[in-house]
């Protein structure tokens, strides 16, 4: 049924359209609002499709410990330290250890082999542990001796200032593993000139003493080609024929040639 009143179209309740009725007062004095329940809503229904499920054959699949107590789950613990032993190895780092600390630590990298990665070594951080605590250096350095990180290392005790801890470490190295050569050569040129350029006069002393018994031991123990580095080593004791240590040197150096030629 349709019709006009007024010039207003009458709605037809069979399209689906909703009515409102004119506000009137009720009994009360407020208004009233009239709404017809529709068969069809205006508004069209959202149906939402389920995902499909996906079948990997590498999907991982949870275990439910609680409802299953047959399933054992085994854990890595060759990755892991422990917080104490953690701290042992920041600190390493910042201060030189007592000697139960040290013992703990080569302890640990003797008896785990994954324990030198886990230690957080890198060339930045490498100058602070040899000066700091050179036997762990050295332990540390010698199972990383054959990776690809330890060129940089080398590079790093190369280009540093010479201290008596890094000669102590690089001693210790040449007598437990086979060093590059090209290493060796550039660690004593860099100790030489180290040596020229000390302005105070006890100290270039103090250290001409340390890098002379060094080299020393470096040529008693056959670790170094003393006919490459002849004559670098000999202008530097000549330079420092006051010091003792110098003389001795030089000594040795002549008494080295001396018996090769007689061999000869």
């Amino acid at each position: 049924m349709s019709g006009m009143s007024g010039g207003t179209p009458i709605p037809n309740l069979n399209q689906g359209e909703k009515v409102f009725t004119e506000h009137e007062p009720d009994e009360l004095g407020q208004p009233t609002e009239e709404i017809c329940t529709l068969k069809n809503a205006l508004t069209p229904e959202i149906l939402t499709v389920a995902p499909p499920l996906m079948d990997f054959e590498d999907e991982l699949v949870w275990f439910d410990l609680i409802s299953n107590t047959t399933n054992k789950i085994l854990y890595d613990n060759t990755d892991c330290i422990d917080a104490s032993l953690k701290n042992l190895c920041e600190q390493a780092y910042l201060q030189p250890l007592i000697p139960q600390d040290q013992k703990l630590l080569l302890e640990e990298l003797t008896k785990n082999e994954n324990f030198v990665h886990q230690f957080g070594l890198t060339s930045e951080k490498l100058p602070q542990l040899v000066e700091n605590n050179p036997l762990i250096s050295v332990e540390i350095l010698t199972r990383l001796v054959n990776t690809t990180q330890m060129a940089q290392y080398f590079r790093v005790l190369v280009d540093r200032s010479i201290t008596l801890h890094s000669m102590e470490v690089v001693n210790r190295l040449t007598t437990l593993v086979n060093l590059p050569p090209e290493f060796i050569n550039l660690y004593i040129s860099n100790c030489i000139s180290t040596c020229e350029t000390v302005t105070d006069k006890y100290m270039q002393a103090r250290l001409v003493r340390l890098v002379c018994v060094f080299l020393q031991s470096l040529i008693r123990n056959k670790i170094i080609d003393v006919k490459a580095l002849s004559l670098e080593i000999e202008a530097f004791c000549v330079g420092h024929n006051r010091v003792k240590e110098a003389v001795g040197l030089y000594r040795l150096l002549k008494h080295l040639d001396t018996a090769e030629q007689n061999l000869s």
